[in-house]
């Protein structure tokens, strides 16, 4: 019934088509299965990345340095229609921005970029010169959520570093945030209608950078010009906890006595000299490591990334693919990349189409033009005439470890401190030739040959403020008054000690810089010229002649005040009859001194309740006070004070009634 040919029972168009119908079947079989799984559409597609070619970079307008974090930034995760011809297709948004994702990240690691995908650890540490042997630092723990620090004009220069703030959106700029300006003549390139080659060649010395008007926005961290200019930025990025990794340095930072301090909402700061950071460094990093958290040149970038639509269409031969991938950085600025491909297989269409739009965020790869061979390229070498051979910093310029304007292969003192004027060779400047740098000379202009001490002045072996070129007495005892020919002379300054009113002889001690002289005899005296010299011995003198020399001052003494006590009966603000025997006195005396000024103070003893006291003794000092008005005493030259019986003229404990407590004092001056 069957003719059988010579390869088998079919001929060889029979044979295809059963081979067609059975590859039928089988897709058939395989739609089946996976229309069974939950969540699954009967049509769908998740494209595949295709390589970029290598010839490319990524646009420096995404102002990445060594590090990104990719996130997914698409949040829906339902399966969604894209298109339908002979059936539905869908396509789930958020696993196509995974494929771009995934596609992106190997881009960047091929063009030595560290790229990561939703670490959860993203820091920014800053590290400047403080002072002359130490360092600065700042770490900024929120990048992820907030931007951290602060980059108002989003140019990835935070606003901290900013010297332009205010910068057009995606004008190139330096590492000051300032328009770069290729051929230096004061016209950035975004404005330059005239671009091309230096007008002029560039020293060696720094350029400038042009200030620009306008003020930035206030930031929580103050950050000094010198560490602007001199500043290094990190990443530190991982897969771990960002307590973990805060805990992790702080642990680090212990060791070698720094102290990371809290200084504001996610912000850090630390400072330390250069051995301790030397000593933390290597191994802060090797910790770090360990839990796979890499610590990165260069600022951290967040790109979020997100399929926001895809559409499929047919022509008569083909199957086109159109999509939007939106990128979005962590200074808040937006890229759409909109692209449209044919294909004859769907597939094909969608995995060129995903490619095409990730390939949208690089650029061709310019050729690098070096002119001095320093590695640094000509668009950013700020000093392109370097010599060969000598060694660099960021822009191209060579190095000047101590900032003296002198770089270092020319610098023959390439330790001078921050600030000094230097000498062509790097050398502070000396302009007496006394051996003695300027900075340090306290004598700037010491004659030609005279000899010095540490501090550059004239050497005064004898001490007494004349230099021993000029000294004619030049073993004068130490602390001595000398004359400007360095002999000794009599003091200008005498102190004398005078009895008081009373006769009571008090103690009087006269000092200087270099010593004292204690006087405790009535009359007795010493004499000062100046404040760096010792007091001359004491040494009593005539009391008459005291009396003529300083007759002026004594008579202007005021006459001591006079005081009175006046007792009570106890519980009232009635006077004992003694005290009231007193009153004429007391009158007396106001009358006699011209008294302007009567202090009446009450006071109680310790019997009855404080309240009570206070009351009382305001009473007392009152009823005083009234008897003495009474008797033509001004009431304006009266001061009533009430202690109650805080201040005791004898110390008992609570609630004992002692009668010499139970008083006001009259004070006439």
């Amino acid at each position: 019934m069957f003719s059988k040919s010579r390869n088998g029972f079919f001929s060889a168009p029979a044979k295809d088509h059963f081979i067609k119908q059975l590859r039928t079947i089988c897709l058939l079989a395989a739609l089946a299965f996976l229309s069974a799984c939950a969540g699954t559409p009967d049509r769908f597609y998740i494209p595949k990345g295709i390589p970029i070619n290598s010839g490319t970079v990524l646009n420096p307008t995404f102002k990445v340095d060594g590090f990104v974090d990719i996130e997914n930034a698409q949040t829906n995760d339902n399966w969604i229609q894209i298109g339908a011809e002979t059936h539905d297709w869908q396509a789930n948004l958020s696993r196509w921005t995974d494929t771009a994702i995934n596609l992106l990240k190997s881009e960047l690691n091929k063009r030595n970029i560290v790229a990561t995908v939703n670490s959860p650890t993203v820091f920014e540490l800053i590290l400047c010169q403080n002072g002359e042997s130490g360092i600065k630092g700042y770490l900024f723990t929120d990048v992820k959520k907030v931007g951290c620090p602060l980059d108002t004009d989003k140019d990835g220069v935070p606003d901290l570093l900013d010297q332009c703030p205010g910068t057009p959106l995606d004008v190139p700029v330096n590492r000051f945030g300032c328009p770069q300006d290729t051929d230096g003549d004061g016209s950035p390139d975004y404005k330059d209608n005239c671009p091309g080659k230096p007008i002029e060649k560039k020293s060696t010395q720094k350029v400038k950078t042009p200030e620009k008007k306008g003020t930035a926005p206030p930031s929580e961290i103050s950050i000094s010009k010198s560490c602007m200019a001199e500043s290094s930025r990190f990443s530190v990025a991982g897969p771990v906890p960002p307590d973990t990794v805060i805990q992790l340095i702080k642990l680090q930072f212990r060791k070698a006595q720094i102290v990371l301090s809290k200084t504001a909402q996610n912000t850090f700061t630390f400072s330390a000299t250069n051995e301790q950071w030397k000593e933390t460094m290597n191994p802060l990093e090797l910790e770090l490591g360990k839990r796979g958290v890499k610590l990165i040149d260069g600022p951290p970038r967040i790109f979020r990334l997100s399929v926001t639509w895809v559409e499929l269409f047919w022509t008569f031969h083909d199957v086109g693919c159109r999509l939007n991938l939106a990128v979005e950085t962590n200074d808040v600025r937006m890229k759409n990349y909109k692209v449209s491909n044919l294909s004859p297989e769907l597939y094909t269409s969608c995995d060129e189409a995903l490619s095409k739009a990730v390939a949208g965020m690089f650029m061709k790869e310019r050729i690098i033009v070096d002119t001095d061979v320093d590695t640094v390229p000509d668009i950013r070498d700020e000093c392109s005439s370097t010599p060969q051979g000598v060694t660099v910093d960021k822009v191209g310029c060579p190095l000047d470890t101590d900032r003296d304007g002198v770089p270092d292969y020319k610098d023959n003192c390439s330790d001078t401190p921050e600030g000094v004027g230097v000498d062509g060779e790097g050398c502070p400047l000396d302009k007496d030739g006394d051996g003695v740098p300027d900075y340090r000379d306290e004598c700037s202009a010491t004659p030609e040959g005279v000899k010095v001490d540490r501090q550059g002045c004239p050497l005064d072996t004898d001490e007494d403020g004349v230099p021993d070129h000029e000294d004619q007495c030049s073993n004068t005892q130490k602390g001595v008054a000398v004359n400007s020919k360095g002999c000794r002379k009599n003091p200008k300054n005498r102190y004398v000690l005078i009895p008081d009113l009373n006769g009571v002889v008090g103690k009087l001690e006269v000092s200087s810089e270099k010593g004292s002289q204690v006087l405790d005899k009535a009359f007795e005296a010493t004499g000062l010229n100046r404040a760096d010299e010792v007091p001359t011995a004491p040494k009593i003198m005539d009391e008459a002649e005291v009396r003529r020399i300083f007759k002026d001052a004594l008579n202007a003494q005021p006459t001591p005040p006079v005081h009175f006590l006046l007792y009570f009966i106890t519980g009232t603000p009635e006077l004992t009859q003694k005290s009231m025997d007193q009153l004429p006195r007391v009158l007396r005396s106001i009358e006699d001194r011209r008294s302007v000024d009567l202090t009446v103070s009450g006071h109680t003893d310790r019997a009855g309740s404080k309240d009570y006291n206070r009351k009382l003794s305001l009473d007392r000092a009152k009823k005083v006070a009234e008897f003495l008005v009474s008797r033509g005493v001004n009431p304006q030259i009266l001061e009533i004070t009430s202690h109650g019986e805080g201040n005791p003229l004898v110390k008992t404990r609570d609630g004992v009634a002692e009668p010499k407590n139970r008083r006001v004092e009259v004070v006439v001056r």
